[in-house]
């Protein structure tokens, strides 16, 4: 073989030769950025893995903060319609913030994070929702004035949604605002208003609540017939809904206007079972003043009264 002839087949082999190195290399390219691929996959899979279960978290302390709300403010109207389904992270977490501070009488951190959420949402619904939350925050804070413009806010927004449970809580509420501005008259005007709406919509576990608070009013006034007359309709039906929080309630607040007719048999008895029902729902700051009340009771009989 020539000269000519080596250095061709020299040229081939090192075509040939260049060829298998650079299939070579690029196997080794993309078997590297796969297995990159394939690692950065399984690490968003396992992020987005731990994400879901944070928002899951959250989604269940959110639960839980509404059924310690739901608990602790049974005078109150409640009206909470569609919130248990917010799945948004960020309104999850302003919310569940804002009711612990709540809970906590944090109030004025309370206000500011459900002010927040409101500036978010422009579903009326859950506006009445959150104005809700806030009017009740301020008149247990003390800023009774801010929470009346507040629940007209959403009494406003109901009205024109119609929106008639959230109508119902709103005027509620306003009742109590007027009962702490010591007019219990028209504390009485809202609370019946209220308590027409629960009846038109059916709504049993409203019916009681604003038939005891109609009863608590009744009592301020100095009319304690038609106070027990009230409390007594509130407990039937809190009985028919198997509602045991607002049954011990009701014969609480029943036993105290046996207290103030100076009844004190009639008082005893209710307290009692007040405070068997509290016991058995765990209310163990409700059994105490039970006690104390039971004690009371037992003095004035002994008493002669």
């Amino acid at each position: 073989m020539g000269y000519e002839g080596k250095m061709g087949t020299l040229g081939l082999i090192l075509t040939v030769g260049g060829i298998v190195v650079g299939v070579a290399i690029a196997l080794i390219i993309y078997f590297v950025t796969e297995s990159r691929r394939k690692k950065e996959r399984e690490e968003d899979e396992i992020r987005s893995g731990r994400e879901r279960e944070a928002s899951q978290r959250q989604i269940e302390t959110l639960t839980e903060e509404i059924r310690m709300l739901k608990e602790g403010q049974r005078e109150f109207g409640i009206y909470l319609n569609g919130i248990p389904e917010v799945r948004e992270q960020k309104k999850v977490i302003l919310y569940t913030v804002g009711l612990r501070a709540m809970r906590e009488y944090r109030h004025a951190d309370a206000i500011a994070k459900f002010k927040k959420v409101l500036n978010l949402e422009t579903d009326d619904s859950k506006r009445c929702v959150l104005l809700n939350l806030i009017g009740l925050s301020q008149e247990t804070k003390g800023d009774t004035h801010d929470a009346e413009q507040t629940f007209l806010e959403m009494i406003r927004i109901a009205e024109k949604a119609g929106i008639e449970e959230a109508l119902s809580a709103a005027y509620g509420n306003f009742g109590l605002v007027y009962r702490t501005l010591g007019e219990p008259r028209k504390a009485l005007d809202y609370h019946q208003k209220a308590l027409e709406i629960n009846e038109k919509i059916g709504r049993l576990e409203g019916q009681a609540n604003q038939l005891g608070n109609i009863g608590l009013v009744h009592k301020i006034l100095g009319e304690p017939g038609k106070a027990l007359e009230y409390h007594k309709k509130s407990l039937k039906i809190a009985k028919k809904i198997g509602n045991l929080e607002v049954q011990a309630h009701d014969l609480n607040n029943i036993a105290a206007v046996y207290f103030d007719l100076g009844q004190f048999k009639e008082a005893l008895s209710n307290l009692q079972r007040a405070r068997e029902i509290f016991a058995k729902i765990g209310a163990k700051d409700k059994v105490k003043i039970c006690d104390d009340n039971i004690a009371r009771a037992k003095k004035r009989i002994r008493e002669g009264g």
